[in-house]
């Protein structure tokens, strides 16, 4: 006989590298060290590195021209 039970099963936890915590800080270390980041990454992840330096740069340069504009 099979004791192949879902009650007897272990519970399924996401592994480490599913965690959305353990994701965000690889990102975020990504961001503050590019070199090593592009040194590790492939080129889709690369594009996205560049991608996020464009996005950010440019969210700053406009919100310091909102900031700067006379009222």
């Amino acid at each position: 006989m099979s004791t192949n039970r879902p009650e007897k099963t272990l519970p399924q936890f996401p592994s480490e590298r599913n965690r959305l915590e353990i994701l965000f800080g690889r990102a975020l270390a990504a961001c503050v060290h590019p070199f090593a980041a592009w040194r590790r990454f492939s080129v889709f992840w690369k594009f996205w590195i560049v991608a996020a330096y464009l996005a950010t740069g440019y969210v700053i340069v406009l919100g310091m021209l909102v900031m700067l504009w006379p009222a």
